[in-house]
């Protein structure tokens, strides 16, 4: 879905704004940001259900709807656009299944076990003390001193946990600093 004026993506416009917000609202606090940004490579590719099935058993999915789950993303099969026309159907083995209704809790789910392993730093967002937020396959590290950004690596330890490569020219860090 995209927005007409912009001609992005909404996901990426909402991201934007709510980004742009917390950097508003540090500023407003006089407070520095650090923004440590992460990218997962092709990361609805990369899903391994297994995997995503025990990220959302960490998140306190209950046992009845983790046997459902992985039923209903036992086997699939898929077909490939090629330059010269589609191939023959083949049969895949488990797998995380992308434009069903559950594709993207599933695709997300560890990225969501991510942010709550991150247990250390973090900034304040009103009252509320924020690690790291997610949208669909993006974290964003959010701390207020260069030392708890330096030390917030979770995210690329978790990246070869996961067997998820990060995306290296889309990971970036940036500082905002209040006027003095």
């Amino acid at each position: 879905m995209y927005d007409k004026q912009d001609q992005l993506p909404i996901g990426v416009l909402w991201t934007r704004r709510f980004y742009s917000g917390v950097i508003n609202h540090s500023l407003y606090i006089n407070k520095s940001l650090f923004l440590t940004m992460y990218d997962f490579r092709q990361c609805f590719e990369k899903v391994w259900l297994e995997d995503s099935l025990l990220s959302l058993w960490k998140l306190r999915m209950t046992y009845d709807m983790s046997k459902l789950i992985s039923q209903m993303n036992k086997k699939s099969e898929a077909v490939v656009k090629t330059p010269e026309g589609e191939t023959d159907s083949f049969q895949l083995g488990p797998n995380a299944k992308q434009g069903t209704v559950l594709g993207p809790v599933i695709s997300s789910a560890s990225i969501a076990e991510c942010c709550d392993e991150q247990k250390d730093g973090g900034g304040i967002i009103g009252t509320s003390q924020v690690r790291s937020l997610s949208f669909v396959d993006d974290i964003a590290g959010l701390n207020h001193n260069i030392k708890d950004a330096h030390d917030s690596h979770v995210v690329t330890l978790f990246s070869k946990k996961k067997r998820l490569p990060l995306n290296e020219d889309m990971c970036y860090s940036s500082c905002q600093c209040p006027h003095q």
